[in-house]
């Protein structure tokens, strides 16, 4: 597996496992406050930033806390990703778990909305 691989797939199961988290704390939390948000609020920077964005399906804001995660090498590589899916040239899912979530993720990317600069969603327009 090469290295850009192995960073994509490290972005898609950081995810994943935070959107676990996530729902986990949602669940257990019945006090939400008026917008309907649990009371653990997804702010800031980093991955609860990025997964309040997810939420709201703001892709711009989600990809811009997907760069200061990611970094510019790792930003640059997952849009690389992002162009494979939408001009149908994708890499073949892999197995295991990580082939699973990448698959899960991949299905995510492709409901977003589009963004300003024509990222999202994955999916043909």
């Amino acid at each position: 597996m090469n290295s850009q691989a192995k960073v994509i797939i490290g972005a898609l199961a950081a995810a994943v496992v935070v959107l676990a988290v996530a729902l986990g704390v949602a669940l257990a939390d019945d006090d939400n406050d008026n917008d309907g948000m649990p009371r653990m609020a997804f702010e800031g920077d980093g991955y609860m930033g990025m997964m309040g964005a997810f939420g709201r399906m703001d892709s711009d804001e989600m990809l811009g806390m997907m760069q200061g995660i990611l970094g510019p090498e790792g930003y640059e590589e997952m849009l690389k990703h992002f162009e494979e899916h939408s001009s149908g040239t994708q890499m073949p899912y892999g197995s295991g778990v990580e082939g699973m979530m990448h698959q899960m993720m991949d299905g995510f990317f492709e409901r977003m909305p589009a963004d300003e600069d024509g990222m999202m969603p994955m999916g043909p327009r």
